[in-house]
């Protein structure tokens, strides 16, 4: 550490939701009071709005911040962080040490102002650390299992558990005691906390085209040369969600994602997909056992008739 009257400083500030206890002005303030009363001058800021601490690799600011620190050219000693929570939530609690001494490498010291650690080298540090570092991943698993533990029971009474409507389709908000609509939903609108929300049936172009779509996959046609078909036809594209094509063109891959989706057959199936997924080079795409699918059949209006008549599964493999 330099023997400078002032230490320079950035200060890291993550945050899940905007909604959150620790909030970005919160944690900007704590931080700001205990520089100043500690010789410390804060000369910038890295702030992960709405980053979920699971991961490093996913926070933006985090990724520039190591970068500075890489560089070998960072012009601070020190990076300020409210808890430990704040700086990560790993699966993997030794995560959070490990990144800490990485930036010690490069002459640079993380210090977690509302800890048990001393921040020095002794045992009494290290062990303060990794408990907290594993306080910090367990609450992360607790609430993601208190999450998902919500969800099922959400597809089970036949709600959508979030993201936007499929195309074809139109999200609706009803009220959660009463269970009476409330109203449509625009693309974009969230709904309240006094809410919950289903599917239903949308725009009646885009069920033209739904329909259309499997009636040309019950007749053999491919995905390629469904989407041509629709680009010949000068249909307009599905664009939200993740079908946002950039080039406004109807892909194989949007018309695979669309035929395979059971949610037009008017059943719903959620947890298909881990909630937790694979990083680095073994990334994939992969299906949970399907024992432990969520199956709501009829949550949402069968928007084709024929596609009661296609095995999805076979035709997505």
């Amino acid at each position: 550490m330099s023997d400078k009257l002032h230490i320079d400083a950035v200060g890291y500030v993550r945050c899940s939701t905007d909604l959150q206890d620790g909030s970005v002005g919160q944690q900007k303030d704590e931080l700001s009071a205990w520089a100043s009363s500690h010789n410390t001058d804060i000369i910038d800021w890295y702030v992960d709005e709405g980053k979920s601490g699971t991961s490093f690799d996913k926070r933006p600011s985090f990724r520039a911040l190591l970068k500075e620190v890489e560089s070998g050219d960072a012009k601070f000693e020190m990076v300020l962080v409210y808890d430990e929570s704040r700086w990560g939530r790993p699966k993997n609690p030794r995560e959070n040490n490990y990144w800490k001494e990485h930036f010690r490498r490069y002459g640079v010291t993380v210090r977690i102002i509302h800890s048990s650690s001393k921040n020095e080298d002794d045992i009494g540090s290290y062990v303060a650390e990794v408990v907290e570092g594993a306080e910090a991943s367990e609450y992360s698993k607790k609430l993601g299992r208190a999450t998902l533990r919500g969800m099922l029971n959400n597809a089970k009474d036949g709600f959508s558990c979030g993201g936007s409507a499929l195309y074809g389709y139109k999200r609706v908000a009803y009220e959660k005691k009463s269970g009476a609509k409330t109203r449509d939903l625009s693309p974009g609108d969230r709904s309240h906390d006094e809410e919950r929300v289903k599917l239903d049936l949308g725009s009646p172009d885009e069920i033209i085209i739904v329909q259309k779509i499997f009636n040309l996959k019950v007749q053999g046609l491919g995905y390629r040369a469904i989407a041509n078909t629709l680009n010949k036809d000068e249909v307009p594209c599905a664009r939200r969600g993740r079908w946002r094509n950039k080039d406004q063109k109807w892909s194989s891959g949007t018309i695979q994602t669309i035929v395979t989706n059971p949610t037009y057959t008017g059943a719903r199936v959620f947890n298909r997909h881990p909630q937790s997924h694979l990083a680095g080079p073994e990334k994939k795409l992969w299906f949970n056992d399907p024992k432990h699918w969520i199956v709501t059949d009829l949550s949402a209006p069968c928007l084709c008739a024929n596609a009661k008549l296609v095995n999805l599964w076979t035709l997505a493999s």
